[in-house]
């Protein structure tokens, strides 16, 4: 008998940096059991080659590192630099100028952090993306963006720099954030990725990571036609998908689906963003912030 997936959704909204933080830490990656490292014995058997050692180890470490990347799905818009450290190196000489043996253990600390995605199926997930509409979010909640509050810009500014530090995410302030958080908003945005997770599901991940890209990273424009434009042709989109789903921004359909998920998050507590909802024996469990996935995982038994 097949056993019926937990279903684990994450609330968010591009005009957050935090909910870019959550995006990236909590749903794709996944701190290892020791939270300190992961060991990685390596084997790669050489053919003959005149090619002295470190030559071979630099190509093989090269390899080593791509393949991370593909197996772990690291975004490719992100450097993720592995910080490779070995701790043992053993090499045989079975004859001279011939290296047919290479054996590397290799340690990648803890901030090296391993996709959630992989864990779909181990923990038997239905992972599901609401992009929401945060605006609506904090006039329902009462709730003050950090921006407003003093002391709480100054530790937010601070904090932002250490996660972007820790998780080795791309984030730069912009140049002028009141303008982006509090004149600009999100709107527009939040619409066409909520069109996009009708029309195109399966671009949801790389549209809204584009345009944190581009608010949180490049600074710049996430609102005029012009950059919706760019941001669709950024991850595949031809002209006609691309002008199809940018019509769609202004559907009564369309909106109305972004306020019934800006609703939904509301009426199970939200305040801010993220929020990431695990459903688990029926009853909803609400976690706030990107730095919650230690307790979903200890939720979910796992």
């Amino acid at each position: 008998m097949a056993v019926a997936k937990r279903t684990v959704e994450l609330f968010y909204d591009v005009l957050s940096p935090y909910s870019w933080f959550g995006f990236e830490v909590n749903l794709y990656f996944c701190i290892k059991e020791d939270l300190l490292a992961w060991a990685i014995p390596c084997i790669l058997i050489y053919t003959p080659s005149p090619s002295p050692p470190h030559l071979l180890i630099k190509k093989y470490l090269k390899n080593l590192k791509e393949q991370l990347k593909q197996d772990f799905r690291i975004p490719l818009s992100i450097e993720f630099p592995l910080h490779i450290l070995l701790i043992s190196l053993h090499l045989t000489d079975l004859k001279r100028d011939c290296w047919k043996l290479l054996v590397i253990k290799a340690v990648i600390p803890g901030n090296f952090l391993q996709v959630l995605c992989r864990y779909r199926s181990r923990w038997n997930l239905d992972l599901q993306f609401r992009p929401f509409y945060l605006a609506g979010v904090m006039g329902a909640s009462g709730n003050k963006p950090p921006g407003l509050v003093p002391a709480k810009a100054m530790y937010m500014t601070r904090d932002l720099e250490r996660l972007r530090d820790f998780y080795q995410i791309p984030f730069n302030h912009p140049s002028d954030p009141a303008n982006v958080m509090f004149v600009k908003g999100s709107l527009s945005a939040m619409r066409l990725v909520t069109a996009a997770s009708k029309d195109h599901p399966e671009l949801v991940e790389n549209l809204s990571r584009e345009f944190w890209m581009r608010a949180w990273s490049r600074d710049e424009d996430i609102t005029q036609r012009e950059s919706l434009l760019e941001v669709c042709k950024k991850v595949g989109l031809n002209d006609n998908d691309t002008q199809s789903l940018l019509s769609r921004i202004g559907d009564q359909e369309i909106k109305d689906q972004l306020k019934a998920t800006t609703q939904k998050a509301i009426d199970l507590g939200a305040f801010g963003a993220p929020l990431i909802v695990a459903h688990v024996d029926g009853q909803p469990h609400m976690f706030f912030g990107s730095d919650r996935f230690l307790l979903l995982a200890h939720l979910l038994g796992e």
